[in-house]
């Protein structure tokens, strides 16, 4: 009898036994990024500027923006932007524009759309709008790069966006079905979740928040911000059901106009807050949490955005486990 080699699972054959989250956490094969929360120490995001493409949009309802971009004036603000995230000790990551078109992509700036991180790598977006089928390809292209594992591709019919799933605890998801994420999408990764462990719950919302976050932002271990008025009357039921304390935001101008509740959560009890929006500042601190820093964000709000829709989650600090009481 021939002895079979190796390469045919004989002799030194050796099985990969180690799950992909060991290599993620271990940073050998992959990159250690991933996140299971909304709220935990933010470590690393991803960014892009626009280049000089964007001052081309003739249409900016096709481009699906409000009003035209200053090119410059953007491109300080994304500057700022980077700074700030530096200065807070997370870490900037670029897709440089030389990788977009951003006439054919006017809204790739947005990459909070693009991709929602787990802990077994990135969920791929599949874009609700014909203008912006294709980002998912150069997303996809840069987090190949940046060593993150791609967990699931949105395929088929299905329509599903970054944006619109928010972890509530390590193993509890929400996704918002609506306008931009459809019931397919949101199957395949309530299908993709349970595979591994995981609950995903879903809500309709109504079309004035673009997405899900635009109306729900997880700050802390239990606790949620919530834009009540703009959700179904199921919704508060269900996340108070799920153990969540929520706290409540009334409309205003500065949510609608001025994009406040469109903040970044770097860490429990601490956030980024567009500037110029002093009220939601009063009401946040009234809620228990810190504003870091704020940026200006007038030619976001241009392009329908904020800070939130631009930063690309990479990374957060896992969640510790609760430490048991012994008796």
């Amino acid at each position: 009898m021939v002895e079979r080699r190796a390469t045919y699972g004989g002799s030194g054959w050796v099985s990969r036994r180690s799950t992909l989250d060991d290599e993620i956490r271990a940073g050998d094969l992959w990159a250690p990024l991933a996140s299971d929360s909304g709220y935990n120490r933010l470590t690393d995001v991803l960014l892009y500027r626009p280049g000089v493409g964007i001052a081309e949009i003739d249409d900016v309802d096709r481009a699906l923006h409000l009003r035209p971009v200053d090119p410059g004036k953007l491109g300080r603000q994304v500057d700022r932007l980077f700074e700030t995230y530096e200065s807070l000790g997370v870490r900037a990551h670029r897709i440089s524009d030389d990788r977009v078109d951003d006439h054919r992509h006017p809204n790739s700036i947005f990459l909070c759309d693009v991709f929602w991180q787990t802990p077994f790598g990135a969920v791929i977006a599949r874009m609700a709008n014909p203008v912006r089928a294709g980002e998912e390809r150069t997303v996809s292209e840069r987090l190949a790069e940046l060593g993150v594992p791609i967990a699931l591709t949105i395929a088929g019919n299905g329509l599903l966006e970054g944006a619109d799933c928010l972890w509530l605890r390590p193993g509890l998801a929400i996704v918002g079905i609506g306008v931009r994420t459809n019931e397919s999408g949101y199957g395949q990764l309530r299908g993709w979740l349970e595979s591994h462990g995981m609950t995903c719950l879903a809500t309709r919302f109504d079309p004035v928040c673009q997405h899900l976050t635009g109306c729900l932002q997880m700050i802390a271990p239990d606790h949620v911000l919530a834009r009540s008025e703009t959700l179904p009357p199921e919704t508060i039921p269900l996340l108070r059901k799920s153990g969540l304390q929520v706290t409540s935001f009334a409309e205003s101008e500065e949510i609608r106009e001025r994009y406040a509740f469109n903040f970044v959560v770097v860490e429990p009890g601490v956030v980024l807050l567009p500037s110029n929006c002093p009220e939601t500042r009063t009401t946040l601190e009234a809620a228990g949490v810190r504003v870091a820093a704020e940026v200006h964000v007038s030619e976001y709000i241009a392009m329908a955005g904020g800070p939130c829709c631009a930063s690309g989650v990479l990374s957060r600090e896992p969640v510790k486990p609760k430490k048991v009481q012994k008796h």
